[in-house]
């Protein structure tokens, strides 16, 4: 498929982790800049400077960012290299207005610990990839995956051999790991207790599988490292299209929201594109609420079968074929929806604009007893 995209910001140092917030606001990191940014309204803003190599970001059910630090190592034209204000490897939260905590220090195994990606999983825990010494790719040593309570808690599941890199859980509430100098995408059946033996759902034709993100209707898209290429994967891990990109575009990672797919890459861009042919599969009206049109405001995210979205009345509304399933009113008109509704597990978790933070039924759209939580006002 021809490559046709819209450069959103160039000059960046070493993006990586994109997030969807909805409204063409994407969130990502920079390795080597060592910061959290913001894109939006064509700006780029800084979030917070993290220190170290900050990889992989993904939103949490609370708002926060959490970030893969890596501690400083950074990949380029030049080669591979570390801060000169290098720190041990680590989990970060991040909050939207900056303020920067540690998460996760003492991780398991013989360091150096260079956490790359992350993710939450059904249970609410934090999974992320943990690649070892990449900076000496002549002698790599086996990777891990480990998870987190985000309270300093972490546990090693699982021990790749060859680099660890992207990783998700999938409409299918499996866990997939991309094996960077295999070429391969693995996958893990998943329970509470752990993971189970890794199975190879692709091995990629060109490049080496980096970040990579689900598509509504179960398709993997993967960004092909070192090979200026992104693959689309069929949930049988198929093959279904190709993206080749320019040479020394590099894509890294990439996420979809607001209808594109959006891709950050080595060459220090910030793309965003169709992922499809153009062609409309299907439409959503959202309708009339009190004093005109609802507009949609944040997502879509992906739910079972079913997209998530929310409006600017302050409904969050789950839509399966076109057809809305349920809707929630957040009774709070004059606050609305935030952000993108983030799914775990049977959950769907909404951040309101005044605060709160409201857990709704995947399935049916009824508020889970006992939320929503309202941070504690500082004294």
């Amino acid at each position: 498929m021809d490559w046709k995209p819209q450069v959103l910001a160039d000059g960046l140092e070493f993006p990586e982790g994109p997030i969807s917030m909805g409204g063409g606001v994407v969130v990502f990191t920079q390795i080597r800049g060592a910061r959290l940014s913001r894109y939006a309204d064509g700006r780029v803003e800084t979030i917070a400077q993290t220190g170290g190599g900050a990889n992989g970001a993904t939103l949490g059910s609370d708002g926060a960012f959490y970030v893969a630090n890596n501690g400083g190592l950074s990949a380029g034209p030049g080669g591979v290299s570390l801060s000169d204000e290098a720190i041990p490897g680590r989990i970060q939260r991040v909050t939207p207005d900056g303020q920067v905590s540690d998460v996760a220090v003492d991780l398991p195994g013989v360091p150096p610990h260079r956490p790359n990606d992350l993710c939450f999983g059904p249970d609410g825990l934090l999974y992320f990839t943990d690649p070892h010494n990449w900076e000496d790719l002549a002698n790599l040593k086996p990777g891990r995956v480990d998870r987190t309570n985000l309270r300093g808690d972490v546990e090693q599941l699982a021990q790749v051999e060859r680099f660890p890199n992207g990783i998700g859980f999938g409409p299918d509430d499996r866990l997939y790991v991309a094996e960077s100098v295999s070429q391969k995408v693995l996958v893990y059946d998943w329970s509470p207790a752990g993971l189970g033996a890794p199975g190879e759902f692709c091995v990629l034709p060109a490049g080496f599988p980096d970040g990579f993100c689900f598509a509504t209707d179960g398709d993997v898209i993967v960004c092909g490292s070192l090979g200026d290429v992104i693959l689309v994967y069929g949930s049988d891990g198929q093959l279904k299209d190709r993206f080749d990109t320019p040479q020394h575009t590099e894509p890294t990672n990439c996420c979809i929201g607001d209808g594109q797919l959006y891709v950050t890459s080595l060459d220090g861009k910030l793309y965003t594109l169709d992922p499809s042919n153009g062609a409309v599969l299907s439409t959503y009206d959202s309708g009339e609420v009190s004093g005109g049109k609802d507009v949609l405001r944040a997502g879509p995210v992906q739910a079972g079968e079913s997209i998530v979205v929310a409006s600017e009345s302050g409904r969050v509304i789950d839509v399966q074929d076109a057809q809305r399933r349920w809707y929630w009113p957040s009774g709070v008109p004059e606050a609305g929806v935030y952000t993108t509704p983030v799914v775990s597990g049977d959950r769907i978790y909404v951040l309101l604009m005044n605060g709160q933070v409201q857990a709704l039924e995947a399935e049916t759209g009824a508020q889970v007893p006992g939320w929503p939580f309202t941070p504690p006002q500082s004294e």
